[in-house]
C-alpha cells in the first residue's frame, strides 16, 4: 500500500512539475516569438532600404542612417535571442533538478 501511495505522489509530483514548467516555458517562448518579429521588422527595413536605394541608382551608405541603426538593432536582437534560448535551456535544467526529477527531453 506504501508503495502505491508513493508510486502516486511521485506521478503527482511529475504532473504538476510539467505542467509549471510548460507554463514557464510558453511565456518565455512568446517573448523570444516577439523578438524574432522585432527582428524581422528590422530585416525588411534593411531590405526596404536596399531595394529603395538600387531602384534610385543611389549609393547604400551601412555606416550610418537608418541601415547602420537596422544593422546594430540585428545584431542586438540576435544575441537577446540566442541569449534567453541558452537561459530557458539552463532554466529548464535548473527547475527539474530542484524538484529532483528527470528533465524530459526537448520538444519541438
Amino acid at each position: 500500500m506504501n508503495d502505491i501511495l508513493t508510486t502516486i505522489v511521485k506521478g503527482l509530483r511529475l504532473l504538476w512539475a510539467q505542467t509549471h514548467w510548460t507554463i514557464i516555458a510558453w511565456m518565455r517562448q512568446r517573448e523570444i516569438v516577439g523578438l524574432r518579429n522585432r527582428l524581422h521588422d528590422e530585416y525588411l527595413q534593411v531590405g526596404k532600404t536596399a531595394h529603395n536605394a538600387w531602384k534610385t541608382g543611389s549609393s547604400l551608405d551601412i555606416s550610418s542612417g537608418e541601415v547602420a541603426l537596422a544593422l546594430r538593432q540585428v545584431d542586438f536582437l540576435l544575441d537577446e535571442i540566442r541569449h534567453l534560448e541558452d537561459a530557458l535551456a539552463e532554466e529548464k535544467q535548473r527547475f527539474f533538478q530542484e524538484k529532483g526529477l528527470n528533465v524530459p527531453p526537448q520538444s519541438e
